[in-house]
C-alpha cells in the first residue's frame, strides 16, 4: 500500500515542479 501511495505521489511532485518554473517563467 506505501508503495503505490508512494509512486503517485512521487510523479505528482515532479510533474508540478516542472511547471512551476514553467509558470514562473
Amino acid at each position: 500500500m506505501i508503495e503505490t501511495g508512494t509512486d503517485s505521489y512521487r510523479p505528482a511532485s515532479t510533474r508540478a515542479r516542472a511547471e512551476e518554473p514553467a509558470t514562473a517563467s
